[in-house]
């Protein structure tokens, strides 16, 4: 009797050395799993950081056949919110909407620092994105309606250096369904460039 108990001690000694092994075995691969993923959130996060003015369109997706992409742009009052507030930290006074005569049209300015004489004009409207409208930095389209009431759409080339263009269709932003693992522009993003944007006209503005 003796020895039976004695082998039922270490068959019990055994199996709860054994439970032990396989609990620090999952606590191990738990531990190993939760680190593979901050890595990988670590990594995303760092790319997401990289993106800016300069390279936004490379993060650009197409649908695909597993994949819905969801476009959607700033609006005209967001990014106008962005820049007043901008401008004000800045410490410019800015006058909300201001008509002013360019290049022999007259343009409602969205908004104006009588001091600096610098302003700005954001056009409303937008298509798919498209790198080669970054370009056109300097030239203004907007839809003038006369006395009758007809609406017409005039084009403005070689806006004076002094008042800024922000294009809605500049200010993109996308979601993916399902969820994704690729780099997307996010709207986090595209405010940003708002900022940068506004930046750069700056600086350039400073530097005539």
């Amino acid at each position: 009797m003796g020895g039976g108990l004695g082998a039922t001690s270490l068959y019990t000694k055994q199996n709860n050395s054994m439970k032990k092994n396989i609990y620090y075995l999952i606590i191990i691969t738990i531990i190993n799993i939760s680190c593979s993923s901050s890595s990988i959130i670590k990594e995303n996060k760092e790319k997401i950081a990289d993106i800016n003015r300069e390279n936004y369109y490379e993060y650009l997706q197409s649908p695909s056949q597993n994949e819905f992409v969801k476009t959607s742009w700033l609006d005209k009052d967001e990014i106008l919110e962005i820049l007043f507030n901008q401008l004000r930290q800045h410490g410019f006074k800015v006058i909300k909407y201001i008509q002013a005569e360019i290049n022999n049209k007259i343009v409602l300015l969205h908004g104006y620092d009588t001091y600096k004489n610098i302003g700005f004009i954001v056009e409303d409207s937008h298509s798919s994105p498209n790198k080669k409208h970054r370009g056109k930095i300097h030239s203004l389209s907007y839809s003038m309606i006369n006395e009758e009431g007809i609406s017409s759409l005039e084009y403005i080339d070689n806006v004076p250096k002094n008042i800024f263009i922000f294009k809605e269709e500049w200010y993109w932003y996308q979601e993916v369904e399902p969820n994704s693992s690729k780099i997307l522009v996010a709207k986090e993003d595209i405010i940003n460039i708002v900022k940068e944007d506004l930046d750069y006209y700056l600086s350039k503005y400073s530097s005539l």
